[in-house]
């Protein structure tokens, strides 16, 4: 694994690469879209994961952080959807780049699903999109995290703390425009849903990608993962079945 820096000098985001396993050309590149906030730390392990087992399987692998995020530049305030999907095409460019994969799945978790579904036309040699558990609507996904761990605003200031992370007003806003059910011209590849479990939204949005033209099949996991709940930022997700089915999705010739 090799972590490094890449992007705008002032703007540098922060990915770690895994380089295929065994000899032999290898012509697959998997990126993945990690949440943001306290949903990235949550899910980083389960991550990791999955990067180690799609690299052992023979693919190009990259994580990264989006800004503000994580080890990037930035300040947790400071990023916004329309950014974050820029990182994620950058992060895509990349990939190609250092690793000569032709082409490219992009793995998409919570938020980092609905910015993977944002970016999808602009993701060079895309593949596929694997959304594991998807943020539908951004602004009931915001309502939750506020009933979760309830909401501050610093005297003076005019950004909110949702579960210990600054949100800015543009942030919020970007959030909020989340609608994965919006109409929307056929996404560039077909799309697994990869759920943790069975939410009416998640029937809409099978149902709004089919409609659109895209190309959608749907694998139920039941391993849930509560993130309507919150019980401390050193809460760790455990998805093994779901790192398991996703690794064979995408390995599977």
């Amino acid at each position: 694994m090799v972590p490094f820096y890449f992007g705008a000098h002032d703007t540098q985001l922060f990915g770690i690469y895994y380089p295929p396993a065994g000899a032999g050309l290898h012509q697959e590149g998997v990126l993945l879209s990690a949440p943001v906030a306290h949903e990235h730390i949550r899910t980083h392990m389960a991550i990791r994961q999955l990067a180690l087992a799609l690299a052992a399987a023979g693919r190009h692998v990259l994580k990264f952080d989006y800004y503000g995020v994580g080890d990037s530049a930035g300040k947790s305030e400071e990023g916004d959807v329309a950014r974050w999907t820029r990182d994620l095409v950058t992060a895509a460019g990349e990939l190609k780049d250092i690793s000569g994969a032709l082409r490219l799945s992009v793995v998409g978790l919570r938020l980092g699903a609905s910015l993977a579904v944002a970016a999808a036309g602009e993701v060079p040699g895309l593949k596929e999109l694997v959304l594991w558990d998807p943020v539908v609507d951004g602004k009931a996904y915001l309502e939750a995290h506020r009933r979760a761990g309830g909401t501050t605003r610093p005297p003076g200031g005019i950004q909110e703390e949702i579960l210990g992370y600054a949100f800015s007003p543009e942030m919020i806003a970007s959030i909020e425009a989340v609608d994965l059910l919006a109409p929307h011209s056929p996404l560039p590849g077909p799309v697994h849903l990869a759920l943790s479990e069975e939410k009416p939204e998640y029937r809409s949005l099978e149902q709004a990608l089919a409609t659109a033209g895209t190309t959608v099949d749907t694998a139920l996991v039941p391993e849930p993962a509560g993130w309507e709940q919150f019980n401390g930022h050193d809460e760790v997700l455990v998805a093994n079945a779901m790192v398991q089915a996703i690794g064979d999705r995408l390995t599977t010739p």
